[in-house]
């Protein structure tokens, strides 16, 4: 369960990184994970 929240965090943190480029090409989806 640990192991699974962990890697949940990890892909959310990199969704964040590439905040503008999600931003440019899906802000729909940029604002729902905001």
């Amino acid at each position: 369960m640990g192991s699974s929240d962990k890697s949940q965090m990890h892909t959310t943190f990199s969704l964040f990184s590439q905040g503008d480029c999600i931003r440019n090409s899906n802000y729909d989806l940029y604002v729902t994970i905001e």
